[in-house]
């Protein structure tokens, strides 16, 4: 429902009426209007004129960015949490923490929360030995860490906090700028919304937004059952409801009216400039003035207010604009007395009281922001503002980069610390975003879904083109790296065109991308013409274990078995690293038992080495091989060990969680909530098409055995439409299995033809081995031997694993 309101008043009271008459169930009211249109002035309006809810309000800062990854969520949680200190009933994060019913999700969060605070509060945390319980309970807490940390766990559990919150009371949950939430809070924003009712959500959106998530987009992902979701289109105010916004200035309201009528027609009812105006009539009362500067079609009232101050207050404005986020007050006392502003005489205090006054920034406590999105957009386009910008820029590089290489956490998390660097490196020094790129690419394997959580890489890309530097092949190279181990294959392969030298590195890449883009006929016939050219051992290896991947993604068997044999019977291979991946491989062609065997030595491979990731990825496969053998105690122990190895050190952890529910899924043991905690925990981070279909199937299961047929149907549905960009037919095939399956018992027609489509794919497969008998056992009651699978055909359904194909490209250095 869409409705178009023009006169404030009305708007006003119909919302409090909405809010009067609501029952038991949930509201999502979306204010949609140019930027200075008065959303947030109407909303604040609104809001104080009802008193039968108490209302949350959300600040987020649009600062042309979209928010990464998890970062409303993040938001919302952490106002919810300030406001439980003067909302009766409303609980604290630590309340919650404490008094909520136990799971997955807080027994993983609690080690994480408590290593954090133990660090954070020492005293509480080492010396007195006081548990993470403890510290909740004495309200000492590093806010900072809990609220803006970016790891998955913490993000999933303040999900939960906010859900247990909204079920306390009767809420209005007000979000500013909902135009730039990131993709993962709106797939929690919606499970939040499915999971309470009785909550008013009011989102200010702004249609003019240079970054947002469209409406049409927001409209369709929170069309939610039983949930009501208005659009109200805000346009300019009527002339009557303008004039009552303004206060006189001591003016008469001849001078008075005609200075606002003016501006009213000529700035069409932007709200903004009508406060910047109002804010020069306080500075200057000379009317005549004024009115002949708003006759002037140059006249720009924000820009002449932000001039209105002195330099050392302009500088102040300045550098919270160039701290692109809220700011601290200590933290402005800090960049203040920096021996480049000394001469200013910047009185902090002073400055901000003026800079409030004249609506240019507002307090939240101790934290400053900008009040409007405006007012930075005004200052960053300016170019009277460089030179102040550029010193900012530079004083906050050295504070944060002082701040990193002291470890110094306890106000802000190294992500934090990290993200605003990376923002001033980029405007000061451009060059030295490549100093911390390695940080950065940590901070991408921990992000929930780092395909946006990376957006601001493309801004590196951007600055370096400007770049007088002429050794760009390897900064572009570290880039692509990034990508490429955050998943994000089609940017990274877009950005191979600016390595210009034709390394081994960059043909691997190319091969590697090919490969992991689904491209794999080109894949092949790429990696073929390159075998045929002069090319090192090590560099040749590598192709021909993505020529395997690919070639196995195609059902090329006897082409696999064809290059298996070529690699295992070269002994140049061996001395590589990337042998241990071909070992760990082996089960793409080997029968069971023996894939087993070449698990484990890669197992012993990479223990060797000391290589801590690669011997997590090798442990991973090796317990997905002693599950399907029954050894369901080795699989767990397998996996746990990986789960440790791997913690905080790369983005697929989906893959451990989707692993463990399938050995879970071997013992029936279906009264366990955790198996759907853990593979709704691994379908938070899964982007390829094959592991959200294994993710997916694995649910299916689970909504299969326990009849839990609205969510089956919900699964299907996601199942057929990622099926679509999937060209894997094993995967088709245990798709179209299980989703048979689960139509059994209640609709034997979408039964037969489930079945009939899986039968359909397993007969375009052209294979002998013992996996391919297995499956005609399965789907056409046929009654081979297949020993290693035998015990597979007691369950009438396949858990499904992921196992790790790909593999690190060595460094350039490496193959040089």
């Amino acid at each position: 429902m869409t409705e178009t309101f023009i006169n404030r008043t009305k708007e006003v009271n119909h919302m409090v009426d909405l809010i009067r008459n609501m029952q038991n169930q949930s509201k999502i009211l979306l204010l949609k209007g140019n930027s200075g249109i008065g959303k947030s002035a109407f909303t604040k309006k609104a809001l104080f004129n009802q008193s039968y809810r108490s209302t949350v309000k959300v600040r987020v800062d649009d600062a042309g960015n979209r928010l990464s990854e998890g970062k409303m969520i993040e938001k919302i949680a952490f106002e919810i949490n300030t406001a439980s200190l003067s909302v009766k009933g409303l609980p604290s994060f630590g309340y919650f923490f404490n008094n909520s019913e136990g799971g997955v999700l807080k027994k993983r969060a609690f080690n994480i929360i408590k290593n954090a605070l133990s660090e954070a509060i020492p005293v509480l945390g080492k010396a007195a030995n006081v548990g993470a319980d403890l510290i909740f309970k004495s309200g000492s807490f590093d806010s900072d860490y809990v609220f803006n940390s970016s790891i998955t766990e913490i993000i999933l559990i303040l999900k939960a906090y906010i859900e247990f919150a909204l079920k306390q009371i009767p809420l209005i949950l007000n979000i500013e700028n909902i135009q730039i939430i990131d993709q993962t809070s709106v797939e929690l924003l919606r499970q939040i919304i499915e999971n309470t009712d009785s909550t008013m959500h009011v989102w200010e959106y702004t249609s003019n937004a240079a970054v947002k998530i469209p409406e049409s987009v927001l409209s369709e992902r929170f069309t939610i059952k039983n949930v009501d979701f208005e659009i109200w289109d805000l346009k300019k105010l009527s002339f009557e409801d303008y004039l009552q916004i303004i206060s006189g200035k001591g003016l008469d309201k001849k001078s008075l009216d005609a200075i606002l009528k003016y501006t009213y027609i000529k700035y069409n009812g932007d709200l903004r400039n009508l406060t910047d105006t109002e804010v020069l009539l306080g500075i200057d009362e000379n009317v005549k003035e004024i009115i002949n500067l708003v006759s002037d079609d140059s006249f720009n009232p924000r820009g002449f207010n932000i001039n209105s101050l002195v330099e050392n207050e302009k500088f102040v404005l300045i550098a919270i604009v160039a701290h692109n986020a809220q700011v601290l007050i200590d933290d402005l006392i800090y960049l203040t007395n920096a021996k480049e502003v000394r001469n200013l005489m910047i009185d902090v205090d002073l400055s901000l009281a003026k800079l409030e006054e004249q609506e240019l920034i507002q307090r939240n406590g101790n934290r400053i922001s900008i009040k409007h999105d405006s007012i930075t957009r005004e200052i960053v386009s300016g170019k009277e503002y460089v030179r102040l910008l550029f010193i900012a820029y530079k004083i906050w590089s050295d504070y944060y980069a002082d701040l990193l290489e002291r470890n110094q956490f306890f106000k802000y998390s190294k992500e934090h610390i990290l993200y605003l660097l990376f923002h001033c490196y980029l405007h000061y020094s451009p060059d030295k975003c490549l100093t911390i790129l390695a940080d950065i690419k940590i901070i991408v394997a921990n992000a929930i879904r780092p395909d946006t959580a990376v957006d601001y890489l493309e801004s590196v890309k951007e600055n370096l083109k400007r770049s007088s530097r002429t050794d760009l092949d390897k900064i572009y190279s570290q880039l692509v790296d990034i990508y490429y181990g955050a998943g994000i294959f089609d940017k990274a392969y877009n950005l191979l065109p600016e390595i210009h030298a034709d390394t081994s590195y960059k043909k691997i890449y190319h091969a590697a991308l090919l490969n992991r883009l689904d491209r794999h006929q080109e894949a092949v016939d790429y990696i073929s013409s390159v075998l045929e050219t002069g090319i090192g051992k090590r560099t040749e290896l590598c192709l021909k274990l993505i020529l395997l991947i690919s070639k196995r993604t195609l059902l090329e068997w006897d082409e696999c078995e064809s290059i298996y044999e070529d690699i295992y019977g070269n002994p140049a291979y061996k001395e590589f690293f990337e042998y241990g991946f071909f070992l760990r491989n082996a089960e793409i062609i080997l029968p069971l038992r023996p894939s087993v065997l070449a698990a484990q030595e890669s197992v012993v491979f990479f223990a060797e080495r000391r290589s801590t990731i690669q011997l997590a990825h090798s442990k991973i496969t090796l317990a997905m091989l002693y599950a399907w053998t029954s050894k369901f105690a080795e699989a767990r122990q397998e996996l746990n060990e990986a789960g440790e190895l791997l913690d905080g050190k790369t983005l697929e952890r989906h893959i451990i969680f989707n692993n463990k529910a399938a050995v879970a899924l071997h013992l029936n043991d279906w009264d366990n909530e955790i198996i759907e905690e853990y593979l709704q925990q691994a379908r938070m981070t899964a982007l390829t098409s094959f592991d959200k279909l294994a993710i997916y199937s694995n649910l299916l299961i689970v909504y299969t055995k326990t009849n839990k047929h609205d969510r089956g149907e919900m699964v299907i549905n996601n199942i057929l439409k990622v099926m679509e960009d999937e060209p894997d037919h094993i995967m088709h095939r245990i798709c179209y299995y299980h989703i048979s399956r689960f139509y059994k018992n209640h609709n034997i027609d979408l039964y037969l033809y489930y079945q009939l489509e899986a039968q359909k794919v397993h007969g375009a497969m052209t294979s002998s081995d013992d996996y391919h008998l297995y499956w005609e056992n399965r789907l056409f009651g046929a009654n081979h031997a297949v020993e290693d699978y035998a015990t597979l055909l007691i369950y009438d359904y396949e858990p499904c694993f992921i196992s790790y194909w790909h593999f690190d490209i060595p460094h350039i250095e490496e193959l040089s």
